[in-house]
């Protein structure tokens, strides 16, 4: 009688029965290299479920004091299927995980920029999602609530901060500027309710919060976003600490007012723009030449064309060592000045005519 041969275990069966027999962290650095090749491919059902995997195996690890940085792996771990929930769509439950876990301390403090929340979220966000959670952050008593039931309030108080940041360029990618202008505006009011508030973050929340509204023509509001971002960089100019935000605001400060017609507002910012710009950056950069042409467009809004046509040829000077003459920029603004010119020669003999 013939013995049916045995079938010899595939190369998969292989490695997965050999994964098996290695200590925890073995197979948690194997499952975390697979679970990166998934989402590498695009696989992002596979990529979830070896990141489950992986949380287990943290869990395991916590049990092994041979295990160095348990606490972090367990918190990376959490993390990691937080960012793939969030890769899905699935904010709320992205939340949760990146929350829960007062391990996940040391690694806010480690990488200073936990990377969930960091990261580039241009991920569509499932609309009921996102209201759920804009709904809970309203509400005292749920435990997705900073203030809510559970976790330490000052872990929590943080990452919900990140999450609305994150909501927030995410509806900013999508075009809703009203949606994002609502998510900026919590985060702020959330930072600000903190027994010691992130002056730094809240300025910086205070900028984008001025773009969105600039973009939206709110401009009253964009001016009062803008100029409480502007009102703590100079708090910390008198610290002698240099903000590279300061310029950034001054600048979306001045192009708001510009407008919003605000012409000698906005020429008085820019002035003072162009003084920290040439400390900065010396008097022949290109940011220096372009705020030139911003107190140009001002001088222009103030019928002021003698006073804009000299700008213009401080920045047609720098930009012509930077790129030459031919380059097409510098031909443009060469051509507008001959028409500005050619403007006020025709309004002088108008004058005089009328005379």
């Amino acid at each position: 009688m013939a013995v049916a041969p045995t079938l010899a275990p595939s190369d998969a069966e292989l490695s997965d029965s050999m994964l098996l027999m290695k200590e925890p962290i073995q197979r948690l650095q194997a499952v975390e290299e697979a679970a990166v090749q998934a989402m590498n491919l695009g696989d992002i059902d596979r990529c979830l479920f070896l990141r489950m995997q992986a949380l287990a195996l943290a869990k395991l690890c916590m049990d092994d004091p041979t295990v160095q940085d348990r606490d972090v792996i367990f918190a990376k771990a959490h993390l990691q299927l937080s960012a793939t929930y969030l890769e899905m769509g699935y904010g709320d439950q992205a939340y949760w995980h990146a929350s829960r876990d007062p391990s996940n301390a040391p690694i806010h403090e480690a990488m200073g920029d936990l990377f969930v929340f960091a990261k580039d979220s241009g991920v569509p966000m499932i609309e009921n999602d996102t209201k759920r959670t804009k709904k809970r952050a309203k509400s005292p008593k749920t435990p997705t609530s900073p203030q809510g039931i559970g976790a330490p309030d000052e872990v929590q108080q943080d990452f919900y901060e990140r999450a609305l940041a994150c909501y927030d360029k995410t509806k900013v990618k999508q075009g809703r500027d009203e949606e994002a202008a609502g998510f900026l505006s919590l985060a702020i009011s959330s930072y600000e309710m903190q027994t010691v508030p992130n002056g730094s973050a809240v300025a910086h929340l205070n900028f984008e919060l001025g773009c969105v509204y600039h973009r939206l023509h709110k401009y009253k509001e964009a001016i009062s976003a803008l100029e409480k971002a502007h009102s703590f960089c100079e708090q910390q100019r008198d610290l002698g600490r240099n903000d590279p935000l300061s310029l950034m605001v001054m600048k979306e400060k001045g192009c708001t007012l510009y407008d919003c017609e605000s012409f000698t507002e906005a020429q008085a910012t820019f002035e003072e723009l162009i003084q920290l710009q040439r400390k900065e950056y010396g008097g022949g950069s290109i940011v220096v030449a372009e705020t030139l042409k911003y107190i140009g467009d001002c001088a222009v809004g103030l019928r002021n064309m003698e006073e804009a046509c000299k700008r213009y040829n401080r920045a047609v000077r720098i930009m012509k060592r930077k790129y030459g003459i031919h380059d097409p920029n510098v031909r443009e603004l060469i051509a507008y000045i001959r028409e500005l010119n050619f403007q006020e020669d025709a309004e002088t003999e108008q004058q005089t005519g009328e005379e």
